[in-house]
């Protein structure tokens, strides 16, 4: 049976069949009144068993058997309960998790008093067990954030119901009555309209006032297409303009040329232009010009395209140009800019709307609605990488996705084909986008924590999208890390806070190897970033701090400061960017300029000294030995056993509290601490610079998997509601998962397990006596090995634990090529070369 019921116009044949619910939909008299409709059907309901989402039982339907039999094809309601799913879970009614004879009920999430009648009542589709119709829901036959409401022609049915969208085009009244509530609404003012901070009067806010101040001095004033005039102009900040968010797919817009800028600034310049655009570009002048708006905004033909200057800062400072605009169109229904948005232009016609709605009787008819997001990220536009910022950076965005208009601002989130914006100060509702939530909880600026965690969700999200250059990797993230920056006052070198630089290092991939995220290396950036890699990441060590419901000694809930305790007690490691440049003197030599900066360094005491050199020369505690040596656990003891000379002359570049530190000319290039040389000629991102400890292990991988095995679907039969789970466990990392080893105590003993290495790509060259060089970057604040390793762990889940990080040389720089956890006493069963405490420069 077809997940998508008849129309109302097919069901002239309908019969209800014998399940107790249907019974009732036939015999429930229509009010005349189609106000009454819904408090009348919700009576009905509650009075026979309905009532309360949390409560056990509701109105039986019938078996899974009985709802699927064909005896029921002629029943509505049986009919629409056979469309859960839709096209985004076709296997939600039929998995083999559903019993045949589990039953299907109807229940109402209702009122438990008189005074709250009417106002959270909602209907929903569950799964109790066989032979126990009075029990708790094992199931559910709805996604997360779905709806089923009854639908009503006018307004006057209420806002809890659902409307007929029409097929002849965008409602722009309702548009624009969106705008202008969020305009004036107390509730949104500041929030949807402005900085939600650069309102305040605290510290934060005016820190993130002048913040702002200094980056539209960058950008003071913003060029944009005048739709009335038909050219470009320059306008202030203040000015009201919709900005575009759409994917080119192979579509050729104007780009703008320095030569052009003169002519196309003379009024009228762009009225020939414009029929020579791509649909979705002409309608983006539609529907500004239908919105009653003068400006609009578009990357190819506001930032001139061959001027490296005008371009770059117009990119680095996205986080203005969306946050400032008064809407962001989001064009999601098409795949390539030629197709045009639905309904607004004369290329694409609303033809293919189609609402899940299903006609009971004369006067009921009942729709299923999903969550926008839901919608999204079934789209093309959701696989590309430089929209993602252009959405989440946006205040206010109108999306056209599914045939239909839906508004999100920073407050509400409203429907083209629900009544909901009846009451404007109903709150958001079941939205899935955690990174709204991640978002909002950033703009409160209440705690670092929260950007931190908004800036990895968001990554992690990132790295699964494409991008047409893979050069664009940070380019098409810096609104977004420059917001981040404004938040949490960090710095951001490479895409990653230096604030909190020991954490940012321990991203995993967790893409799964042959599909279109597994991990592949982008060379254009260092291995230690993020920007590094494409594929799928997770910032799995981060979420274990549980930072978000942390409470510190004094059981305050300042996630802020146990993140702090947190870096001071796992890290000793003190870290420098190196950026070396080459230029020719006047006699055609070449000169090496270097710049050294210090982007993070542990709390400690201790002083640095300038060498004759001009390098700065630190003793063993200001390399962190001191910290090193100061680690709980028989550490010290470690230290004495393994009885290797920490007491090193460590004279290289990068040491001390000097912030930038510069040297010309040619200064000697720096080595390795193994005396390898470095080549930097060949990169063009700084290197990371810093002392700690190195041991030597033999990988090996996994014999039988380990763990059950992972049957992998397409991602169209996968059920959707998968989506929506927690993060999955260390089992999706499971192909580039390795066993570390050390040696045995004794010559003839068998390799002895140390440790576990998520691996950022499968491994090449991993031979039976291979012998790989791991870096130790600090300790594991909390424990937990994956579940392949329980037979190797079930005794020493207590015990300490070192971050290590695998490294291979590559080009004469160390390259990161894995993330992995070490048994602090494994340190005496490294093999040789023996552990020793040495600099790494990591490419």
């Amino acid at each position: 049976m077809s997940a998508h019921p008849p129309r109302p116009d097919e069901s002239t044949e309908d019969d209800f069949c014998n399940g107790p619910f249907c019974q009732l939909i036939k015999n429930f008299q229509v009010p005349a009144e189609e106000r009454d409709l819904r408090r009348h059907f919700t009576d009905l309901l509650i009075a026979n068993g309905a009532q309360n989402i949390y409560g056990k039982g509701g109105i039986v339907i019938g078996s899974k058997d009985e709802v699927l039999s064909r005896d029921r094809d002629r029943c509505p309601f049986c009919r629409f309960v056979r469309g859960a799913g839709g096209k985004f879970a076709p296997k939600l009614l039929t998995h083999p998790g559903r019993k045949g004879d589990d039953l299907f009920v109807v229940q109402v999430s209702a009122p438990r008093t008189d005074a709250e009648r009417g106002k959270d009542e909602f209907l929903w589709l569950r799964v109790l067990a066989a032979g126990d119709p009075g029990g708790q829901p094992i199931g559910s036959l709805m996604l997360p954030g779905e709806q089923v409401v009854l639908v009503t022609r006018t307004a006057e049915g209420g806002s809890r119901t659902g409307r007929v969208v029409a097929a002849d085009g965008p409602d722009y009244a309702r548009m624009k009555r969106w705008l202008d509530i969020c305009d004036t609404s107390p509730v949104h003012r500041g929030v949807c309209t402005g900085s939600s901070r650069s309102a305040g009067t605290d510290d934060a806010g005016l820190k993130a006032q002048a913040e702002e101040k200094r980056r539209a001095a960058t950008l003071p004033r913003l060029r944009v297409v005048d739709v009335t005039e038909m050219r470009l102009v320059d306008i202030s900040w203040q000015q009201r303009y919709v900005a575009l968010s759409y994917v080119w797919g192979g579509a050729n817009p104007p780009k703008l040329i320095k030569s052009q800028l003169v002519s196309y600034s003379a009024p009228g310049a762009l009225e020939e232009l414009v029929p020579s655009m791509p649909n979705t570009i002409q309608d983006l002048f539609t529907f500004t010009k239908n919105m009653g708006l003068r400006y609009l905004w578009f990357d190819s033909l506001c930032l001139v395209q061959d001027d490296p200057v005008d371009l770059l800062r117009g990119i680095m400072n996205m986080e203005l140009v969306y946050e400032s605009s008064y809407v962001t169109l989001i064009a999601a229904d098409t795949a390539s800019a030629n197709t045009g948005i639905p309904g607004v232009g004369g290329a694409l016609s609303r033809s293919r709307l189609t609402q899940d709605r299903q006609l009971l009787k004369p006067g009921l008819e009942i729709m299923r609605v999903h969550s926008v997001d839901r919608h999204l990220r079934r789209s093309r536009w959701n696989t590309r990488g430089w929209t993602l910022q252009e959405y989440y950076l946006s205040r206010r965005t109108i999306t056209f996705v599914n045939n239909q208009t839906y508004f999100r601002c920073r407050q509400r989130t409203w429907y083209e084909e629900l009544w909901s914006d009846l009451e404007p100060e109903l709150p958001r509702g079941q939205d899935l986008d955690v990174l709204t939530f991640a978002r909002d909880s950033m703009d409160l600026g209440l705690r670092d924590v929260a950007t931190y965690t908004f800036l990895f969700q968001v990554l992690e999200i990132y790295q699964g999208r494409d991008l047409t250059d893979e050069n664009d990797a940070l380019s098409a993230m810096a609104g977004m890390l420059g917001r981040v920056a404004g938040s949490a006052k960090t710095k951001i070198v490479q895409g990653l806070p230096t604030d909190i630089f020991p954490l940012a290092l321990l991203f995993l991939h967790t893409g799964t190897e042959g599909a279109r995220t597994a991990p592949r290396r982008r060379k254009k950036f260092p291995s230690w970033s993020w920007a590094g890699w494409k594929g799928e990441v997770s910032w799995y060590p981060f979420d274990r701090l549980d930072l978000m419901n942390a409470a510190d000694e004094d059981n305050d809930f300042n996630e802020d400061r146990v993140l702090e305790k947190a870096l001071e007690r796992s890290s000793w490691v003190t870290y420098y960017t190196t950026t070396t440049s080459v230029q020719s003197t006047d006699g055609h030599e070449l000169e090496h300029q270097q710049a050294i900066e210090m982007i993070w360094t542990p709390a400690r005491e201790g002083q640095q000294q300038l060498g004759s050199d001009g390098m700065v020369t630190v003793d063993a505690g200001d390399a962190g030995l001191d910290l090193f040596r100061a680690l709980p656990d028989d550490v010290a003891g470690l230290i004495s056993e393994l009885n290797f000379n920490l007491n090193l002359n460590l004279d290289s570049a990068g040491a001390g509290d000097v912030k930038t530190q510069t040297q010309t000319p040619n200064p000697k290039l720096p080595r390795n601490g193994d005396g390898t040389n470095i080549i930097r000629g060949l990169r063009d991102y700084p290197l990371l610079t810093f002392h700690t400890l190195t041991a030597h292990y033999r990988l090996r991988t996994i014999s039988d998997g380990g763990g059950d095995e992972v049957e992998e679907d397409s991602s169209d039969d996968r059920d959707e509601a998968d989506a929506d789970a927690e993060r999955p466990t260390f089992a999706e990392y499971e192909s580039r998962t390795y066993e570390i080893c050390g040696r045995g105590r004794d010559d003839d003993e068998e390799d002895y397990y140390c440790g576990v290495l998520y691996a950022d790509e499968r491994l090449s060259m991993l031979q039976e006596d291979n012998i790989e060089k791991f870096v130790v970057l600090g300790q594991c604040y909390k424990v937990e090995f994956p579940l392949e390793f329980d037979a190797y762990c079930e005794d020493v889940s207590d015990e300490p634990v070192f971050w290590v990080m695998l490294v291979r040389l590559v080009d004469g720089v160390w390259e990161r090529r894995g993330i992995g956890q070490v048994l602090q006493r494994c340190l005496v069963n490294a093999f040789e070369p023996e552990p020793r405490w040495e600099r790494i420069v990591l490419g």
